[in-house]
C-alpha cells in the first residue's frame, strides 16, 4: 500500500466539539490506523478536547491555532473569529506538509480561504459541507471567486440534495462535483426494534440538539407547550444538550409555567435517550441532516421536525414521521397536532421510519467516506 498524506482542517470555533466534526475525526483515525500520514489543523481551546488527545495518541500530527472568541453575540451569529490566520499562514502550513489531499470541513459557503490557499499551492482539496445556511450570502467581490473555488474542488461533499440546491443558488452556478455523504451515528444500527412503555402515563418527547435558539429553535417548542391544550395532555418534553442558550430556555420554561419538562444536559450514551422517549422533536431553522434525528430514526422513533436539509429524503410526511413546512410556532404546532392525533401509532410509525432509513444510509459511513477520498489520491 502506498502511504499518502491527508490534511484535515477543523474550522469549528463555535463550540469545542460538535456533531459536524465526527466524520472527519473518525476518518482521520481510520486513515492513520491504515498507515497513512495524517495532519490536522485544530483550534486551541483552554482545555484540550478528548478528540484532540485521541488524534495525538494515534500519531496524527496536530497544529493548534489560536482564535479570538469575540463578543458572545457575534459568536452566536455564527461568525468565526480567527486571530489573523491569514492566507499566507495557511499557504505556509500547506507548503510545509505538502498533503496529497486537503479535507476541509465548513459551513457552506464558508471555507473560501483554505480553498484559495490549496488552489494557489496546487494541493488537491475537498470540502465537507455539513449544512447550508440560506441566510449566508457572499459579497459581490467574493462571489465569483468562491464559485470558481467550489467548482475546482476535487469533490464537494454534502449531506443532502437540498443543501446542494441551496449552495448552487447562493453561488449562482451549477456544481457537478457534489456527492452526498452521511455522518456516522452513535447508536447500534443492528439493534432490534424496541419501544418503551409510557412513563407515568406520559408520552415522552425528546428534543436532542445543541441549545442554540438561533439554529435549533427550541423556543418554538416551549411556546407551543405553553398552550393550555398541551399542558392538559399527557405529554412530557425532555430537552437534551448544552449550549449558550441554556439559561434563556430554562427561564422561558419558567415564564411559560411549564411543569412537564426536564433539561437533561449532554448525554454520552445516545441509546439511553431512546430507552425512555417515544418521539423526536426538532424545529430547526436550517440543517444538513440532523445527526440526532438520524439516530432517532435508526432507533425506530417517530420524528416531528421542520422541513430543512435532507428531511424530505429521510422522512415521508404522515407515513414515517411528521414534517412542518417551516420552523414557525403555528406550522410546527400543526405538525405536532397531526402526530398527537396518531400517538397510539407511534410504535408502528417508528418501525417504518427505522426500516426506511436503513434502506438509505450505509452501515459504515466512515469507512465509505474514507474509501471515497482514498480514490482521489
Amino acid at each position: 500500500m502506498l502511504t499518502k498524506k491527508f490534511a484535515f482542517i477543523n474550522n469549528q470555533t463555535f463550540v469545542p466539539w460538535g456533531g459536524s466534526e465526527v466524520l472527519w475525526y473518525e476518518t482521520a483515525l481510520l486513515l492513520r490506523k491504515a498507515g497513512h500520514e495524517v495532519f490536522v489543523y485544530f483550534p486551541k481551546w483552554e482545555v484540550k478536547s478528548r478528540q484532540a488527545i485521541e488524534l495525538e495518541k494515534a500519531g496524527c500530527q496536530i497544529t493548534y491555532y489560536n482564535f479570538n472568541r469575540g463578543l458572545k453575540e457575534k459568536i452566536l451569529s455564527g461568525v468565526s473569529f480567527l486571530k489573523k490566520d491569514t492566507l499566507s499562514q495557511k499557504s505556509s502550513w500547506l507548503k510545509k506538509i505538502r498533503p496529497d489531499l486537503l479535507v476541509l470541513t465548513n459551513l457552506a459557503p464558508r471555507g473560501r480561504e483554505w480553498m484559495q490557499a490549496a488552489y494557489n499551492n496546487h494541493v488537491k482539496y475537498v470540502s465537507i459541507s455539513q449544512l447550508a445556511d440560506e441566510l449566508l450570502w457572499h459579497s459581490a467581490e467574493d462571489l465569483g471567486n468562491t464559485a470558481f473555488l467550489y467548482k475546482n474542488a476535487a469533490r464537494i461533499y454534502m449531506l443532502s440534495e437540498e443543501n446542494r440546491i441551496a449552495v448552487q443558488k447562493q453561488l449562482a452556478t451549477s456544481l457537478e462535483n457534489v456527492e452526498i455523504i452521511y455522518n456516522p451515528f452513535n447508536v447500534d444500527i443492528n439493534k432490534p426494534f424496541a419501544y418503551p412503555p409510557l412513563a407515568d402515563g406520559n408520552f415522552n418527547l425528546a428534543c436532542v440538539a445543541r441549545l442554540g435558539i438561533e439554529h435549533k429553535r427550541q423556543d418554538i417548542l416551549l411556546e407551543i407547550m405553553s398552550d393550555q391544550k398541551w399542558k392538559n395532555r399527557n405529554v412530557f418534553l425532555n430537552i437534551y444538550g448544552k449550549g449558550f442558550h441554556e439559561t434563556s430556555l430554562k427561564n422561558l420554561s419558567q415564564y411559560y409555567g411549564l411543569q412537564k419538562i426536564a433539561f437533561k444536559g449532554h448525554v454520552e450514551d445516545v441509546s439511553s435517550v431512546w430507552d425512555t422517549n417515544h418521539a423526536f422533536v426538532l424545529p430547526s431553522m436550517y440543517e444538513g441532516v440532523s445527526l440526532a434525528m438520524q439516530e432517532a430514526l435508526i432507533s425506530y422513533r417517530t420524528s416531528i421536525v421542520s422541513k430543512v436539509g435532507g428531511v424530505s429524503s429521510l422522512i415521508k410526511d404522515n407515513v414515517t414521521g411528521f414534517v412542518s413546512p417551516a420552523a414557525t410556532t403555528a406550522l410546527f404546532d400543526e405538525a405536532l397536532e397531526r402526530a398527537w392525533a396518531r400517538r397510539e401509532e407511534w410504535s408502528q410509525i417508528g418501525r417504518l421510519a427505522g426500516e426506511h432509513i436503513r434502506s438509505i444510509i450505509p452501515p459504515d459511513p466512515v469507512g465509505s467516506f474514507a474509501d471515497q477520498i482514498k480514490l482521489l489520491v
